[in-house]
Formats: structure tokens, C-alpha cells, sequence
């Protein structure tokens, strides 16, 4: 009985890769092919990623329908968000507190902001007791700055600053040690 064999045929190299197996030069190639790439993505991820971050930019609040009226004005004058409160045309909040108790919101480190048509008032002071429901704020060591919208210096100053009464809408009554305005 005759049996075929195939012992005495040698297979070429294409006849490795059309049959599906490679040869041992041709995987050594390809692994390293691989490798290499592999690699060079993973460096080009990891360098350009701090390049990446420090080219983010911070978001700039510009004021529209979508921000609050306050927002540009804490940007525009570096100050950062505390606890607060917003009502109407008067923020206020507290970097060191801000608690409300029968209808009083007690603010520590206080900065408090007050818009009219085209001005705003800025408040800084120790503390400030606001009665909300009378709308009256009694502020301990306060110094209040008047500005227009757009303008970066204060049109006035109140030194001495202990009393300001307001309602959602309007500045109705100020009371302050002394006053500076410019012309």
C-alpha cells in the first residue's frame, strides 16, 4: 500500500502566507511594527497632554440672558463665590457665614452688591444683618463703592458705612459717615 507524503515538496515562503501561516521573520516584523506604534501614540498622548491643559481657557462670564447680573461684576472685581443670596437687584453673601434666622441673614466677611439702572454698589464690611422682609441692612464696618456698569474705578465712596434700606427694586434710603463723589 502506497501512502502519499509530502516530505519531499519544500514549501516557499508564499506558499507560508497564502496558507495562512508566517513565517517566523514575518511575525518578528509585524510585532515590532506594532510595538512601535503603540509606542508612539502613547508618547505623543502623554507630551501633548500638559500642552493640552495649559492651553484650556477659563470661562469668561459675560453678561446675557444666561448669568445671573452679579456674575460679571464678582469677575470683573477678582471676587471668589461665597455662601450667598440673591434678591432681586441684592447680593449678598458671606466668606465666613451666612445664616438666616426669623427673616435675618447674617453675613461675615460681607460683600454685599446692589444694581440700579446703570450703577452698582459694592459693600465690603465685617458683618451685615439684613432683614429681608423690611428690606434694611445694618452693616458693621462697612465701606460701600458706587460704579457705573462699565466703568472700572468708583464714581463714590461711603465711609463709615451702617445703613441702607432697599426693596427688590430700588436703593431707598443710605445712611454713612461721609461721602465722596466724583464729578
Amino acid at each position: 500500500m502506497v501512502q502519499y507524503s509530502n516530505f519531499d515538496r519544500v514549501m516557499e515562503a508564499r506558499d507560508h502566507f497564502k496558507n495562512g501561516a508566517s513565517s517566523k521573520s514575518q511575525t518578528s516584523r509585524r510585532n515590532i511594527i506594532r510595538t512601535w506604534t503603540k509606542g508612539t501614540i502613547l508618547v505623543s498622548l502623554i507630551a501633548l497632554l500638559p500642552i493640552a491643559i495649559s492651553c484650556s481657557s477659563e470661562k469668561i462670564l459675560v453678561p446675557d440672558e444666561t448669568y445671573e447680573w452679579w456674575q460679571p461684576i464678582l469677575q470683573k472685581h477678582n471676587l471668589k463665590l461665597g455662601a450667598y443670596n440673591n434678591l432681586g437687584n441684592v447680593f449678598e453673601m458671606g466668606m465666613e457665614g451666612n445664616s438666616i434666622n426669623n427673616g435675618v441673614c447674617t453675613l461675615k466677611v460681607a460683600t454685599v452688591l446692589i444694581k440700579s439702572k446703570n450703577t452698582y454698589m459694592l459693600i465690603e464690611a465685617d458683618t451685615v444683618y439684613h432683614n429681608i422682609k423690611e428690606g434694611v441692612l445694618d452693616i458693621k464696618s462697612g465701606v460701600g463703592k458706587v460704579y457705573k456698569i462699565d466703568a472700572l474705578e468708583p464714581s463714590g465712596t461711603l465711609m463709615g458705612l451702617s445703613y441702607i434700606k432697599v426693596d427688590r427694586h430700588e436703593l431707598l434710603d443710605i445712611k454713612a459717615d461721609s461721602a465722596f463723589f466724583k464729578k
